[in-house]
């Protein structure tokens, strides 16, 4: 807790993507929506080195996926990059 307060008070501007306002998200300069799993489809791996694949349950309430939400920032900030989910 102690460490993640000094990194921001030293970090210029502090953009959090999450579900809530957690206590991280209130320190953050700019909170972005995040879409949760059941509304989205993919896979990970767990910190078990498991992989874990999930299929779309719902449609999201955001009207852009994680994805292109950072996309749309890139452009937006001038940085020629792109990321796929």
């Amino acid at each position: 807790k102690e460490k993640t307060a000094r990194i921001f008070e030293n970090t210029e501007f502090v953009c959090v993507q999450d579900f809530y306002l957690t206590p991280t998200a209130r320190q953050a300069d700019l909170v972005l929506p995040a879409e949760y799993n059941y509304e989205k489809e993919g896979s990970f791996y767990n910190t078990f080195n498991q992989l874990l694949s999930f299929e779309k349950q719902l449609d999201s309430k955001i009207e852009v996926s994680n994805f292109e939400l950072f996309n749309l920032l890139f452009a937006k900030f001038g940085i020629k990059k792109s990321i796929t989910g």
